[in-house]
């Protein structure tokens, strides 16, 4: 791939391992898209892109993917064609729903190698993780970053050991009612700030955000991901 000539100087032989690996990221929001497209610049050779949420004009200020005349569109199918136009030889499959344990087995059809958790509703997260725990897929998760303004005060931690993240904090609790083994995550040690603005779309309460967090959040995803296959043995 003439496009990521510099990437495979810069990483020889692991740029190999890159290739030969499929990763799946569940959620195409503001997190989930810069993880995506770090992904494939990394030389990702298959990306799963799952995501029921469709672009709205809110999401323009934070989503790799959004533009004017994609309003409208699936996420992740938006996404899908953003990677293409700029590494046309990447691999990606689009899968347009709601997470949930009731369409498990179809999401999990074909082998996952590594699994990025960026969603943002609870409830089909905290399934999201069981899933990843009982099949045994290394996975990273993304835990609180909207409200928030400082991009150096994201960092790559455990599920335990997060503080001052209210969205963490749920999980935790669930995961220590669960018995869950620890397991890695993405947060932000800056407080959240408490907004309130205009609800622009009625359906859903929106969270105040800005651009640096989420890409911050997206990127320590994705170098997460890179990281534990550069270190790996080929075909493990």
């Amino acid at each position: 791939m003439k496009e990521l000539i510099r990437t495979q100087a810069l990483l020889g032989d692991h740029y190999y391992k890159l290739r030969q690996t499929t990763v799946m990221i569940v959620g195409l929001g503001g997190v989930g898209s810069h993880a995506a497209i770090a992904l494939a610049s990394m030389g990702i050779g298959r990306l799963i892109l799952v995501d029921f949420d469709d672009l709205a004009i809110s999401n323009s200020n934070r989503h790799v993917q959004s533009r004017s005349d994609r309003i409208g569109q699936n996420k992740a199918q938006a996404m899908k064609e953003h990677i293409l136009n700029v590494l046309p030889q990447t691999v990606i499959e689009v899968l347009p729903v709601r997470y949930s344990t009731e369409i498990e087995d179809i999401i999990f059809s074909q082998p996952v190698d590594y699994l990025i958790d960026a969603i943002d509703i609870m409830t089909n997260k905290l399934q999201l993780i069981q899933a990843c725990l009982d099949r045994r897929i290394p996975f990273v998760s993304s835990m609180g970053m909207a409200n928030r303004i400082d991009p150096l005060q994201v960092i790559e931690t455990t599920i335990y050991r997060t503080k001052g993240d209210r969205f963490a904090g749920i999980i935790r609790r669930h995961a220590r009612n669960k018995d869950w083994p620890d397991f890695p995550v993405v947060t932000s040690l800056e407080q959240s700030k408490k907004t309130i603005i205009p609800q622009i779309e009625l359906s859903r309460n929106i969270p105040a955000s800005c651009y640096l967090v989420p890409a911050a959040g997206g990127l320590a995803l994705a170098s997460w991901v890179s990281q534990k296959i550069m270190k790996s043995k080929i075909n493990e």
